[in-house]
């Protein structure tokens, strides 16, 4: 049994990061690869990894990659 701070501080020592940073960075590297397929797009992309805000998702993608996730459109 592990209390919920206890797991967090096991997480971060294991990952180097928190576990809200870690889900969304895999949230961010599954947007890309849709992305780099050129089968989806952006808002199909955002929608796929668990964003509801098209606006957010933007915001988080160009904050985690440095340019617009529309820059990998097919």
């Amino acid at each position: 049994m592990m209390n919920e701070n206890k797991l967090k501080r096991a997480f971060k020592q294991q990952y180097g990061r928190s576990i809200h940073a870690y889900v969304i960075q895999k949230r961010m590297e599954k947007a890309r690869e849709l992305l780099e397929s050129g089968q989806v797009g952006v808002s199909e992309a955002a929608h796929l990894v668990g964003y509801v805000n098209n606006s957010y998702f933007i915001s988080r993608f160009r904050q985690t990659y440095g340019y617009n996730p529309s820059k990998l459109k097919g």
